[in-house]
């Protein structure tokens, strides 16, 4: 959860959540796709403006999104980390 009047980002919480030191360890550390996917569906999408839920795609994807909603891209976010 985050405290009110902090700023932080959707992958800086997650990784965070998964206790890792660095955010590229979400992307190039130990942890499988599955184990990404899992600790993700415990986010809210409401919980980040749909940018960094964007943000978030387009890191592990590395092509360029734009979805209009934090739902949309969280489910294809899901989706791939499934894949």
């Amino acid at each position: 959860m985050r405290l009110s009047g902090t700023t932080s980002s959707l992958l800086d919480d997650w990784a965070n959540q998964l206790g890792l030191l660095y955010l590229s360890d979400l992307k190039y550390g130990e942890l499988s796709h599955h184990q990404l996917a899992e600790t993700l569906k415990e986010i809210s999408p409401q919980s980040y403006p749909c940018n960094q839920w964007n943000d978030a795609v387009e890191y592990f994807t590395q092509k360029p999104v734009h979805f209009s909603s934090s739902y949309t891209a969280k489910a294809y976010l899901l989706g791939y980390l499934k894949s």
